[in-house]
């Protein structure tokens, strides 16, 4: 498959966990979560991989983030996919999933560095338990878009009249 394809997709409504299902599944009664999201999208495009600048590469990182009990993060680890699995970015869009290419293994290294160090920057609201702050690690899902990767700007020469 060269480019994205686009796939038809049910309606499919969500459930919502119960607050007694979410601390049953994950051990806490409100799960942690971005301060800003606005502060980590800004991050994520910040440390895009140098090296593939110019390239529009898009991809998707699976990380843990571990998270102290005051929301700040103490440790990134990318999550591996298994020796079965291919990496993809997928959206669902107005009902239909986009997918794009694989992102190519050469690549991961640079964007799971990547969204090591914009995650480091960016402060969450803490897990809580019985009321109190606790520590959690989130599994999440980092999206970096191909518009990132665009070549910077060319810098403008002051000399130049």
């Amino acid at each position: 498959m060269d480019g994205p394809r686009d796939v038809p997709v049910p309606d499919r409504r969500v459930n919502r966990m119960t607050r007694e299902q979410l601390r049953e599944t994950t051990g806490v009664d409100v799960l942690p979560g971005v301060v800003s999201p606005a502060e980590l999208h800004d991050s994520l495009r910040a440390h895009y991989p140098a090296e593939l600048r110019g390239t529009e590469t898009a991809a998707e990182v699976l990380v843990d983030v571990a998270l102290g009990s005051d929301g700040e993060v103490e440790r990134v680890a990318a999550v591996e996919p298994g020796p079965d699995t291919d990496v993809h970015m997928v959206r669902v869009v107005e009902g239909h999933v986009i997918q794009a290419p694989p992102v190519p293994e050469e690549h991961r290294p640079l964007f799971a560095a990547a969204a090591r160090d914009a995650l480091r920057e960016v402060q969450f609201t803490p897990a809580r338990r019985d009321g109190e702050n606790v520590p959690f690690t989130l599994r999440m899902h980092v999206h970096f878009r191909p518009a990132w990767g665009a070549a910077p700007p060319a810098e403008h020469d002051s000399s130049d009249g």
